[in-house]
């Protein structure tokens, strides 16, 4: 997820239930990710649970990613639940 290549498509949850979604963006650094494309109506807060769309076939849905950091108006900041190396 940190490759600057990487983009993931992500919900982000709250209590159970999708308030918001977008494409998380790699930054080659180990912590935080961008999460882009927010629509404007989504309630993306602090605190939220970013979790894997599913869609696109690389990572199942719901695959917990991280907690969003920072909300800005189209972007928002993730500090990832773990960093793994392969």
């Amino acid at each position: 997820l940190s490759d600057v290549d990487s983009r993931v498509s992500v919900k982000v949850v709250r209590d159970g239930a999708m308030v918001g979604q977008g494409i998380l963006f790699g930054e080659g650094r180990d912590r935080p990710v961008t999460l882009r494309n927010i629509k404007p109506e989504s309630d993306v807060r602090p605190g939220d649970l970013v979790a894997t769309f599913g869609d696109g076939g690389v990572f199942p849905p719901d695959l917990p990613v991280g907690t969003v950091g920072a909300v800005n108006l189209s972007t928002s900041r993730v500090e990832k639940l773990a960093t793994v190396t392969l």
